[in-house]
């Protein structure tokens, strides 16, 4: 959240009149028709070099293709023309939040607020801003504090109440976080289906027709798939319609029920199949209703299945490999927007765990993943089973066979967490301090995560400090091997 959109103000460099490519910029831009854009304010730059309205708005339209670094140069340029231009400040502080540098950005946010006149909802814009920084950063209190104080200003701000929903998660306030995560659907981080004007969202009564629908990633889907069966023990019927890669592993779990992998499709047909739908809710928001305290988390033995022949078929394959522990690896997590750099754990940085006397198998999905095991061999001398077929499958029933028949997953904080816990797999999961709301724990040692109870979590002490967690893992895995 926290990207508002650009602000269209009159020059004052040249003379008071605002040029004439500048006016066409304007029209263009707020027509969201950006490069039509782009090419009149470079037209008003030609003419007037140091047109700072001109910098801002060519900067902004960087900014929302996310062209971060080009933008941040013509923000720092409108600045120097205008020190105290609260828009540049802003778009500026985004810029550096895009690209993960949080000390840049808050300064720049702190900056704008500094700036005097400016409306209610622009202030409370960069108090959202400022609490933007601290999700997943280790100290969701701080962010709270701010996302309050923009709330203060504008309680209706939809971006606040999403971060503050993911701040309160963050914190194992499951009530509190759940209540607000609905606002993720103004933010269009969230994204809402429609079955039919007539369909209502689900209150939580009871026998109901309801059609619940996957959102966010693979691994966000399987995490609220674990609530399916609570909506199935309450309901009627249960329609599901999920991400096309889980359709075939969730209807190995949840037999009888009605499963299309259409989520991602605007065009949906089947809908004329269940023409009774009395109701409809996303996956997540079931946490609303089942997941209010850790109470609420069952101890459950495993709520996905895999397919028992595609299962049968990797426990030959591994028997093949010999009688020791086969142990799934997965190094590589995320993207640059998720925090990849945060998540992931370089591969020559698990050479004291390769060395122990066990198989490993990756089941890392990243395309460059056979390369790096290559590399990782040669230089090593070590061996890392890597099968495409099954871990780089369009079809995540695959993985999950695989997975199914393995003693141990060691992993970062991807879909195979997710994947190892709903199968009830044991799985020690390495995680950075600032983590994403999915693994709080309750414990001081922050070992024990309440969605997955075979999972073993291993969290940063200090930030960016993976040696340790990797030296502790090595133990245990030694202490593992000798049982």
């Amino acid at each position: 959240g926290g990207e508002p959109p650009p602000f269209f103000i009159q020059s004052k460099n040249d003379g008071g009149m605002m040029s004439k490519a500048l006016q066409q910029g304007i029209a263009f831009h707020k027509q969201g028709r950006l490069e039509e854009a782009e090419r009149h304010y470079i037209e008003a730059l030609n003419e007037f070099f140091d047109n700072q309205e001109a910098l801002y708005l060519l900067g902004t339209v960087y900014f929302q293709q996310g062209r971060s670094g080009i933008a941040a140069q013509l923000f720092l340029r409108s600045l120097q023309l205008n020190p105290k231009h609260f828009e540049s400040l802003n778009n500026l502080g985004n810029c550096y939040k895009n690209v993960n540098k949080e000390a840049e950005a808050r300064s720049h946010f702190e900056r704008a607020l500094h700036v005097k006149g400016k409306s209610n909802q622009e202030y409370a814009d960069i108090w959202n801003n400022l609490s933007t920084l601290y999700i997943n950063a280790g100290n969701p209190k701080e962010g709270v504090r701010y996302a309050k104080k923009a709330l203060e200003l504008k309680p209706d701000h939809a971006d606040a109440n999403w971060n503050y929903a993911l701040l309160m998660l963050e914190q194992g306030q499951y009530a509190e976080g759940f209540d607000k995560y609905e606002w993720g659907f103004k933010t269009k981080n969230r994204l809402f289906r429609s079955y039919g004007n007539d369909v209502p969202v689900w209150d939580g009564s009871k026998e109901k027709i309801v059609v619940v629908w996957g959102e966010q990633g693979i691994g966000d889907e399987i995490l609220f798939a674990s609530m399916i069966p609570d909506l199935i023990r309450d309901s009627k019927q249960v329609i599901f319609e999920c991400h096309p890669r889980l359709v075939n592993l969730f209807k190995h779990s949840f037999p009888g029920l009605a499963i299309y992998g259409t989520r991602k499709d605007t065009y949906i047909n089947w809908v004329h199949n269940h023409s009774n739908m009395e109701a409809k809710i996303a996956i997540g928001d079931l946490g609303r209703y089942y997941r209010r305290q850790v109470a609420d988390f069952p101890k459950h033995e495993g709520y996905l299945k895999p397919n028992p022949d595609r299962a049968t078929h990797y426990k030959k394959k591994l028997a093949k490999l010999g009688n020791k522990l086969k142990i799934g690896i997965s190094w590589t997590g995320g993207y640059v927007k998720t925090r990849k750099d945060f998540r992931s754990i370089p591969l020559e940085m698990w050479e004291p765990i390769l060395r122990q006397d066990a198989d490993f198998i990756s089941l890392q999905y990243t395309p460059e993943a056979y390369n790096s095991i290559a590399d990782i061999e040669d230089r090593l001398d070590v061996k890392i089973h890597h099968w495409p077929s099954a871990v780089q499958n369009t079809d995540y029933a695959e993985a999950a066979a695989l997975v199914s028949e393995l003693d141990l997953i060691i992993t970062v904080n991807t879909s195979i967490h997710h994947l190892a816990g709903a199968l009830e797999k044991e799985c020690w999961t390495l995680t950075p301090k600032g983590k994403a709301w999915r693994y709080w724990s309750p414990d001081t040692d922050n070992s024990t995560i309440p969605w997955y109870p075979a999972c073993r979590q291993y969290q940063q002490e200090n930030s960016g400090d993976w040696a340790k967690v990797l030296s502790n893992v090595t133990k245990d895995l030694e202490a593992r091997l000798c049982v």
